[in-house]
């Protein structure tokens, strides 16, 4: 609990939905104690060090968590996409869960989330 009894969300996968893959779409905020967890990962081409994640909607935030706590966000820029899709799949009592690319120290690319990109994806191929 916090200072005045508020509680630190819990991000617990529901019932874990495989969401489908195509782009990197970047991560803010990203924890600096789960970059260097998963930089002990091996490194795959092309993307870095690959980690499982979940996805949460907090209002029209997508946080992404990993093993109950939220360590960074999806980029306000592009989380517009993503927010009616992971809406229904809360309703459904779904977790989104993707694979997050950490980049190596040297790199100057940004981590990114592995996602399909587009509006409304789960009508049209997306990340449904």
């Amino acid at each position: 609990m916090g200072i005045f009894g508020k509680r630190e969300p819990s991000y617990q996968v529901w019932v874990a939905h495989e969401l489908q893959q195509g782009t990197q779409v970047p991560m803010i905020e990203v924890n600096e104690a789960f970059i260097e967890q998963a930089r002990q990962l091996p490194k795959v081409a092309r993307y870095g060090h690959l980690i499982k994640v979940g996805l949460f909607l907090e209002g029209d935030d997508i946080v992404v968590a990993y093993d109950g706590k939220k360590v960074g966000r999806m980029s306000p820029s592009h989380s517009h996409y993503y927010v009616k899709d992971l809406q229904w799949l809360k309703k459904q009592h779904r977790t989104g869960v993707t694979e997050a690319a950490i980049k190596p120290k040297a790199s100057k690319a940004s981590h990114a989330l592995l996602l399909n990109r587009g509006s409304g994806a789960m009508f049209d191929g997306g990340i449904l």
